[in-house]
């Protein structure tokens, strides 16, 4: 699996271009917001790792919400959950694999 590093606290965040979609629908919007929220901490190169985790979090939902519902935030809440606690059980602080 992919490596992520975290960077460290007293680093400034590395300049770099957030996904640069118009979302077009609310279940886009969710995704590049928890995308472009959590690069500043593991980097633009883990981009497709965290698409991943919120894809993930959306497949395990019971059912899916409709394409107006505010219940994608819910599919966002969902991925940090997700996220933090690989961070949580990883024996190696530094990186999530």
């Amino acid at each position: 699996m992919q490596e992520v590093q975290l960077s460290p606290v007293d680093e400034q965040p590395r300049a770099h271009a957030p996904m640069s979609l118009t979302p077009a629908t609310k279940a886009e919007c969710e995704l590049l917001v928890f995308v472009n929220s959590v690069t500043d901490l593991f980097g633009p190169d883990q981009a497709k790792f965290l698409t991943e985790i919120w894809m993930d979090a959306l497949a395990s939902m019971e059912r899916m919400p409709s394409p107006a519902s505010c219940d994608w935030q819910w599919v966002t809440q969902a991925a940090s959950i997700r996220l933090a606690m690989r961070l949580i059980e990883m024996p190696n602080r530094n990186a999530l694999f």
